[in-house]
């Protein structure tokens, strides 16, 4: 690089890249508070729609539930079902439409049996129909809540079905249903307060495929509902992510438009529905790209300003120095005439002089380097395969022509590549290993397969070895293509059979056109008189000849030319008739073909083949029939015939064999595999100087022996009936590794490759083999199982004293958890045994609900200490026998805080802490310490909470005597839904039935 170029890029590197940076910086900052600011707006928006719909849940299950709770209806209802009598059902129908008129908001209510029976309907059609126990059991389960969401009838707007049990006598003894308009589901999805111009709520459900169907209109297409679905395969789109249950921010995704968005996801868990709150990404984007265009137009101005005080700062300081660098230049890239004239004081001064005197010196050696280099390059150019060299670092810097030739690839582009850049994906590491092999022992080997610029596999064989001058290395590579080493043989055979074929086919066409041709040149010489009403006939005939037919006069002018020629030169019949043969054939060739054409006017038939240029610059190669024509009158030639054929595709495929059989000679003598011929009895033909230099023998010495002299006794047996199957065609080729024994009798491992070319009648004409030495492969298979197995064994001792810590830790903290328990009960005897007894009733909860072995386990453990915060409740607050003071209630509730900073530090397969600190929350917030609602509980702690209750009011307080059992399950369902969790009250009160107690 020039002083000049220095000088300007260390200027604009000290001004321009801070001030990038800074903008970059400053954009991506007001990005990032963008996406912060926009993902709290959506997380507000999608936790308000979702508790607004939760709470539309809520309260017309709520308003369902009443409609199930009226005695009358149950009394009613268990009546019919006993009877089953015209007058119960009368009275049925009358109480359920005097309902109807005293809850407006459903348009339909309906009453049905246990098995799904419809008994009555407000709306007609649906009695004594038959429903599935999804259109009237929500979710499975045997309580008040949504079942589905249908399409209304009359629009394409949503009816939500909800389902309540009718509960006689502790037994369900039917159910009702009631619709609920969906205009109250759609007035919340309609507001699009907050976001923006682009922005709404999707609600969707799953179809039937497990899809998601949209069922409320749409900001950007208000017929979306119950007819745009969006496949579960579109992982993409973020209705499909809500519906798998992801509850976080999307910026990556698109919406059912296709359009990119950055949205938040929720599931709503009681109705399987997926929300999403979205924006579109380029209404995000509209703030950025205004300050991008600022920073841009900020950033070109101050360019701009340091450009020209550098432009000023440039001719000052460097002008003298850059004339310096310049001559200098011009004498490095080779013009020695160069002198540099400056004043010969001061520094530069100097140096020139220095320059020129080193100009003498360089000019005696410049000739001799010159012949040496082109001796070099010569050498290389005429290797056989590929050639290149290339750092340490893994750049190219000098090739033959093969390397361009075989992959493609530019001298340009070679110079900017790495070496690795050359091999398949899958190589990659494989080369990289090779050259450090190389570059720690000298030398190294390996087939790779190269990938050329058109994404074409060849395989070669590389051998690699080291350069080394001072503190440097170069890698020098020679690779030779061996993809076709095996098949070559077969394939030049079938090539030359399809060529023979090939050549006979067009030579019989060609005389059969040339037959046809001339009977027809006959037929209009005989029968010149009628050649004007025969004309449209001979038009026809020759534009149906696969041949270019033309007439030339004596002057060499045109009065006749086939469809075929004129498609072919592109001219048009008008523009071709009267033209002289140099305009439309060109100047080129009519010079090249001039005295075929003053032979043939002289009367002699003329046949030859040449190459010409047509109009589009496409180079063909014809073959021509110059045919002369002889006036009847005077015998004189008055034009002349001309026909001509495409034979370009066979002149290629004749350069194609040629080339293919000089290839194929190079590859078998300069291989870095060993390679035999063989005749049928078994005797060597040819083999190449590799396998000689492998197996010390000579050609001659060679052509004494049958191959299978070579193969050592222990592997004779194995290799006589590989050659017999392979002979009998049993197996399509010959495979194996084995031991040769090489003529001074040292034996090595090789992988012998072979297989058997056969003549027209199946017999073995002669065989082919490749023989690779293997030797030091397998001396490295057997290093590297060694070191496998002393590996393995060292595994396993580590494996087994982990496990062994493992367990001991295990005992060691569930020791201690039931020491702390102990001591918990040591202080309050009045509830000695409470957390025992609750752990007992929630392992049973547990099962009944029918959860996983892990979280089984975590409701036993957190159970079993659910209570151990009290042990920093002083003892006389928990055993005394009156009423607390608020304060001393205060200080107990603290005992689930406490409890979970004394198990936050230990870790547990579950979240025991969390659970231990969540035992007290109720599902409508008014629980402690958090107040937390709903799922924000942990299921284990809701448990929990379900069995405390039951056991605190079951059993004897200080303060109050034991209330039993009976009033403890009455509390839970009175407040099932409220303060419990129902799933757990209905598992509970099931766990009673079947016979459980504390004892």
């Amino acid at each position: 690089m020039s002083i000049r170029r220095k000088f300007i890029t260390i200027v604009l590197a000290v001004s321009i890249i801070p001030i990038s940076i800074s903008g970059v910086v400053i954009y991506h900052h007001c990005r990032g508070s963008l996406m912060k600011s926009l993902e709290n707006q959506l997380e507000a928006t999608a936790a308000v729609q979702e508790s607004r719909i939760n709470v539309l849940f809520d309260r017309f299950s709520d308003d369902v539930k009443m409609i199930a709770n009226r005695p009358n209806l149950k009394q009613q209802f268990e009546l019919y079902a006993r009877n089953m009598d015209n007058q119960s059902r009368d009275n049925l129908a009358r109480l359920l439409n005097d309902i109807m008129n005293t809850v407006p908001i459903f348009h339909e209510i309906s009453l049905v049996g246990i098995t799904g029976n419809v008994i009555y309907s407000t709306n007609a059609s649906k009695i004594a129909t038959r429903l599935d126990n999804e259109h009237f059991l929500a979710k499975g389960m045997n309580r008040c809540g949504i079942v589905d969401t249908i399409k209304d009838k009359n629009d394409n707007t949503p009816d939500i079905w909800f389902s309540c049990p009718l509960i006689f006598a502790g037994t369900t003894i039917g159910y009702v249903n009631a619709i609920l308009d969906g205009k109250y589901l759609i007035n919340i999805t309609d507001d699009y307060t907050g976001l923006g111009k682009t922005g709404e709520t999707v609600l969707a459900k799953r179809d039937e495929t497990g899809g998601a169907l949209f069922i409320v209109p749409l900001r950007h297409d208000k017929n979306a509902a119950f007819v745009h679905k969006i496949s579960k395969d579109n992982v993409t789109v973020l209705i499909i992510q809500a519906l798998l249950k992801r509850q976080r921010i999307f910026s990556s995704y698109v919406d059912y438009r296709g359009k990119d968005v950055i949205g938040t996801t929720r599931y709503i868990a009681q109705a399987d529905w997926g929300i999403v709150v979205k924006i579109d990404k380029s209404e995000f984007m509209e703030p950025l790209v205004v300050l991008r265009n600022f920073l841009i137009i900020s950033y070109l101005l101050l360019i701009g300003f340091i450009v020209l005080t550098l432009a000023y700062l440039v001719g000052h300081i460097t002008g003298p120095l850059t004339h310096l660098t310049k001559i200098a230049r011009q004498i490095s890239e080779g013009d020695i005439s160069k002198r540099i004239e400056i004043r010969p004081d001061g520094e530069i001064g100097i140096l020139s002089m220095t320059f020129n005197h080193m100009l003498n010196t360089i000019k005696v050696i410049h000739t001799t380097l010159e012949d040496k280099f082109t001796e070099l390059n010569a050498i290389i150019d005429t290797l056989p395969g590929i050639f290149f060299i290339f750092d340490n670092s893994g750049k190219v810097f000098k090739w033959n022509e093969n390397l361009v030739e075989v992959t493609g690839y530019s001298p340009d582009e070679i110079r900017m590549m790495s070496v690795a850049d050359f091999f398949i994906d899958g190589d990659k590491n494989l080369a990289n290993n090779t050259f450090q092999a190389a570059v720690e022992n000298g030398k190294a080997d390996q087939e790779l397969s190269l990938l050329t610029k058109d994404n074409n596999k060849i395989t070669y064989y590389f051998i690699v070895s080291l350069i080394r001058h001072d503190e440097e290395v170069d890698i020098v590579s020679i690779g030779v293509d061996i993809t076709e080493r095996v098949l070559m043989e077969n394939e030049l055979v079938e090539y030359r059979k399809h060529l023979k074929r090939l050549v006979g086919q067009k030579t019989l066409e060609i005389v059969e056109m040339n037959k046809q041709l001339q009977q027809e040149i006959e037929k209009r010489l005989a029968n010149e008189n009628k050649l004007q009403d025969k004309e449209d006939f001979l038009r026809l005939v020759t534009d149906s000849l696969p041949a270019l037919v033309a007439y030339i006069d004596s002057e060499t002018r045109y009065l006749f030319a086939n469809k075929l020629y004129e498609d072919w030169f592109g001219y048009s019949r008008t523009e071709i008739i009267g033209k002289r043969r140099q305009e439309i054939l060109g100047n080129d060739y009519h010079e090249a073909t001039i005295d075929n054409m003053l032979t043939a006017l002289s009367g002699h038939k003329v046949q030859f083949d040449n190459s010409i240029e047509l109009k589009d610059g496409t180079l063909k190669i014809i073959s021509v029939k110059y045919i002369p024509h002889f006036d009847e009158k005077d015998g004189t030639v008055s034009g002349v015939f001309v026909m001509a054929h495409d034979i370009t595709e066979l002149k290629h495929i004749e350069l194609a064999l040629r080339e293919s059989e000089d290839r194929f000679r190079r590859i078998f003598e300069d291989s870095p595999l060993g390679i035999a011929v063989t005749d049928n009895n078994g005797y060597f033909i040819k083999v190449n100087n590799t396998l000689c230099q492998m197996m010390g023998y000579t050609e001659d010495e060679f052509k004494k022996l049958k191959y299978h002299e070579l193969t050592h006794e222990e592997h004779l047996n194995k290799h006589m009936e590989l050659v017999r199957q392979v002979t009998d065609a049993i197996i399509p080729s010959y495979k194996m590794e084995k031991h040769y024994v090489r003529k001074n009798g040292d034996i090595i491992w090789v992988n012998v490759i072979a297989n058997f070319v056969r003549d027209e009648r199946g017999g073995v004409a002669y065989g082919i083999a490749m023989v690779e030495n293997i030797s030091h492969r397998k001396e490295m298979e057997r290093e590297l199982s060694v070191y496998t197995e002393q590996l393995e064994t060292v595994v396993q001792e580590r494996t087994k004293d982990l496990m062994d810590s493992l367990d001991k830790l295990r005992t060691n903290t569930n020791a201690i958890i039931e020491a702390m328990c102990a001591s918990v009960e040591v202080r309050d005897p009045y509830t000695a045994g409470h957390q025992q007894r609750v752990s007992k009733l929630s392992r049973a909860i547990a099962e009944e609900m029918g959860l996983s072995e892990e979280q089984k386990e975590g409701v036993i453990v957190s159970s079993s200490i659910h209570d151990l915060g009290k042990i920093y409740v002083p003892s006389e607050i928990l055993s005394r026998p009156g009423r607390l003071k608020p304060a001393e209630f205060n200080l107990i509730k603290e005992h689930s805080q406490i409890g979970y900073d004394i198990l936050k530090g230990i870790d547990f397969a579950q979240p025991i802490a969390q659970i231990v600190l969540q035992h007290h929350e109720r599902m409508d917030g008014s629980g402690y310490p958090q107040g937390l609602k709903g799922t924000d509980i942990l299921l284990e702690a809701r448990i929990i909470c379900v069995a405390d209750v039951i056991e605190a009011m079951a059993n004897h307080r200080p303060y109050r005597p034991a209330l039993g059992i009976d009033m403890a399950i009455g509390e839970i369902t009175k407040n099932s839904g409220i303060m419990y969790d129902s799933y757990v009250v209905a598992a509970c009160v099931s766990v009673f039935q079947k016979g459980f107690s504390f004892k």
